[in-house]
């Protein structure tokens, strides 16, 4: 079967001596992997098509169980991105991140439009670089099924115009005032999750929890169009979005701790 499709190749691995398997998030099918032969050869056509972070259209046969590449063009090569090893590094990371939370013939249209829109605003520098990975993790464990509910306190329904903290298990707001009254047992006997295994609190304040509250509600199209002028709000938001993440998908990434090593 013959198939054509858009596509962002978010990671390789490269076999044989010229061969080189695709990781492509696509739009209908989601996550497929697709064996490229020859193009990592010099005098492969196909080979500029064939680099992570590349957004293209490919032509692909599937015999089998297997998906070969038969011919790519680049759409969006993102060159700003190859330039920097910051920006590399942040790239790899948000394509692991959307590799993990994408499945193999299940439609993923919303996070690969986000994934470009990142990449794009990594690329280009919209905002800094922190910023755009806390709205990245926030958004994506949205669209993996472990949205928070930040409208209010879970307990008295406080909507929260103060300092708070994000329940991190239980995808919910604490106020103070609850949990001062509350003992750590009780939070966890009333937890909305009936299989709670720890407590983690995160701090937020008045401006992070605005900073969160933009970042899980915004259009697509303006999901960066925000600003945190505060530094330590912005760090409250930066360290809740990553701890979120990492916890609900119960995994690090090498990705990640290379960006760290690497950040500025």
């Amino acid at each position: 079967m013959l198939f054509s499709t858009d596509a962002l190749v978010l990671r390789c691995l490269d076999t044989g001596d010229y061969d080189r398997i695709l990781t492509l998030l696509t739009p209908e099918k989601g996550r497929i992997s697709v064996i490229a032969k020859g193009v990592r050869s010099p005098r492969s056509k196909f080979a500029p098509a064939s680099q992570p972070y590349t957004y293209g259209n490919y032509e692909i046969y599937r015999k089998g169980d297997t998906n070969w590449l038969r011919s790519g063009s680049v759409t969006e090569f993102f060159s700003d991105i190859r330039a920097d090893i910051e920006k590399l590094a942040l790239s790899a990371y948000i394509c692991d991140v959307a590799a993990e939370v994408t499945g193999e013939q299940v439609p993923a249209v919303d996070i690969l439009r986000m994934t470009l829109n990142t990449l794009y605003a990594i690329a280009k520098e919209i905002r800094p670089a922190a910023d755009i990975k806390a709205v990245y993790e926030f958004r994506t464990v949205g669209y993996a099924g472990y949205m928070p509910d930040v409208s209010r306190c879970a307990f008295c329904h406080d909507p929260g115009t103060g300092a708070v903290y994000l329940d991190v298990m239980n995808g919910r707001l604490i106020c103070p005032g609850c949990l001062n009254r509350r003992p750590a047992e009780q939070i966890r006997d009333e937890a909305s999750d009936p299989v709670y295994e720890r407590s983690v609190l995160m701090p937020l304040s008045s401006p992070a929890l605005a900073a969160v509250r933009y970042a899980l509600a915004a259009l697509p199209e303006r999901m960066f169009s925000f600003r945190i002028t505060d530094p330590g709000a912005g760090r409250e938001f930066h360290k809740a979005a990553e701890t979120y993440l990492l916890n609900h998908l119960e995994r690090g990434f090498d990705s990640l701790d290379f960006y760290k090593s690497v950040a500025k």
